[in-house]
């Protein structure tokens, strides 16, 4: 009678391999959205010309920052469709990327800056996060490279 084989302990992340899939992480985020890190405070990532994503991004981004401070019971007044009330949540309020973005834009006084640096932060948080989750489930250092950038990066 043989005895039923045990799976292998997972190999523990290197204290080397993290930060080496960090900075190919920031690499691919920069080749995924060149030419913006040349232009990074007047151009925007956008998926094709002439959307309007980038520009509502962040309008909702910056008026959501604003209000935190100014009005935070009503932290989804906008600007846009007067007189309607919480005219932010006619599309997504983005509270995370605002927070991301707005000390961004308050150190630096541009909005555009501070929508890519939370768009450029996003990739590469969510690649490396992926890459830590599948090296803890087993997966060696390129798998969880591969791993990571196929879902940062797949679109």
């Amino acid at each position: 009678m043989t005895q039923p084989s045990i799976p292998a302990a997972p190999e523990p992340i290197s204290r080397i391999h993290a930060p080496l899939a960090l900075a190919a992480f920031a690499m691919l985020s920069a080749l995924f959205t060149w030419p913006l890190i040349t232009e990074p405070f007047t151009h925007v990532i956008g998926h094709a010309i002439g959307e309007g994503v980038p520009p509502l991004n962040t309008w909702a981004m910056a008026s959501v920052w604003h209000n935190l401070f100014t009005q935070p019971n009503a932290v989804l007044q906008g600007t846009a469709f007067y007189p309607y009330d919480n005219s932010v949540a006619f599309s997504e309020h983005l509270l995370v990327p605002a927070l991301m973005a707005g000390p961004v834009a308050a150190i630096s006084g541009n909005w555009t800056l501070a929508y890519n640096a939370s768009i450029f932060t996003a990739l590469v948080l969510a690649a490396f996060f992926t890459y830590l989750l599948t090296r803890e489930l087993g997966a060696s250092f390129a798998g969880g490279l591969l791993a990571g950038g196929l879902y940062a990066f797949n679109t």
